[in-house]
């Protein structure tokens, strides 16, 4: 497992050295062009630089750091940490870059279509190349993996309206590209937001159901009732569960173990990554 988390990180600083690299030449080329799209495209690529950066930091600590008694559950919620970042610098750019946008619609510019054309090329090139090396591996990876996606769809569109600017005066389709591309980043920090402060804020983790784990506990016969069942996680991947269990006086002490190994297995397929499991007897009253 050490060597492929190794593996990991090395493609996902591939990934983040060509996608920094490029989106410096994309700020260069947006201004020489006068394409405010290839400028909202130059940001867009910058925020996902610098969620790469992240990915292969966390990616790489994740290897080395370890919980400690200060921070007992270790350090996963830097992952929430980097989204929420990343996320405000992409809503702020793209809003610059709307008004931007919006601007140009009143006093046109003429975009160089043959260097759009070149960039949106050369784009297309930078982040296929990414995507394809970071094909499978972790969900860290196949997150990065969406990022690039992104921007290849945003190259496409950008391609498309150098064509159309090669046998048109539509001089309106490269601010036009530039507001649709900006609003589908936006749609997409939106989403990605939505999810860091749901998680934030311990709620349910999406795709499991709190109800299903009380009934998967309670079909134990020696399981009587449940309350204080909490259901959260720590970033989206590493889910952890606490519960209180009544059970009949009955069982006895030396049977807690094998009950407790009974309830975990029956909650297998869960993703759970922390159990705790607080036995009572019907009889005590809990105190909290």
């Amino acid at each position: 497992m050490p060597h492929q988390h190794t593996h990991n990180s090395k493609r996902i600083k591939e990934a983040f050295l060509l996608n920094f690299f490029f989106a410096i030449l994309e700020f260069i080329g947006g201004l020489f062009s006068n394409s405010v799209a290839i400028l909202s495209d130059a940001l867009h690529d910058l925020g996902d630089s610098l969620a790469l950066a992240l990915a292969w930091f966390l990616e790489r600590k994740a290897e080395g750091l370890k919980p400690t008694k200060d921070y007992s559950y270790g350090f996963a919620r830097l992952r929430l940490m980097g989204a929420l970042l990343n996320s405000l610098i992409l809503v702020l750019g793209s809003v610059f870059i709307l008004i931007e946008a919006i601007s140009r619609f009143e006093h046109q510019i003429e975009p160089q279509a043959d260097l759009m054309l070149i960039m949106a090329l050369v784009g297309l090139f930078f982040n296929g190349i990414a995507f394809y090396r970071l094909e499978g591996g972790s969900l860290n990876q196949k997150m990065v993996r969406m990022h690039l996606l992104e921007d290849i769809l945003g190259w496409l569109a950008v391609l498309i309206g150098s064509i159309l600017l090669q046998f048109t005066d539509w001089y309106f389709i490269d601010p036009l590209l530039s507001v649709v591309i900006s609003l589908y980043i936006l749609k997409g920090v939106y989403h990605r937001l939505k999810e860091t402060v749901d998680l934030l804020l311990q709620k349910v983790p999406a795709g499991l159901s709190l109800a299903e784990i009380e009934s998967r506990l309670l079909a134990h016969q020696k399981v009587k009732g449940l309350h204080h069942v909490h259901l959260w996680s720590l970033d989206g991947h590493q889910h952890v569960l606490t519960a209180h269990i009544q059970i009949s006086e009955t069982v006895g002490v030396k049977e807690l173990d094998a009950l407790r190994k009974e309830l975990i297995q029956a909650l297998e397929g869960f993703n759970l990554s922390h159990h705790t499991l607080q036995f009572e007897y019907q009889s005590a009253s809990c105190e909290d």
